[in-house]
């Protein structure tokens, strides 16, 4: 039988990818926009990585910002 990989797993899963890759880019120096080109190649490599689409891009791209403006 098949294992069935849902959406919302590979979402998960790309989100962390993001997440290990910001943490390993030091951003001290970085200006904001820097920071936020960086953070869109981020999240376009884990879309090709886990094969995910413009509308799940938008989403983890939203989720970041709210992210970083919680901090």
């Amino acid at each position: 039988m098949p294992t069935i990989i849902t959406n919302a797993n590979l979402l998960h899963e790309a989100q962390a990818y993001v997440l290990e890759k910001v943490k390993e880019t030091p951003y001290k120096e970085s200006t904001a926009l820097e920071q936020n080109r960086k953070l869109m190649q981020f999240i376009d490599e884990a879309c090709v990585r886990f094969n995910l689409g413009p509308k799940d891009a938008e989403a983890m791209l939203r989720l970041f910002s709210v992210e970083s403006e919680k901090k």
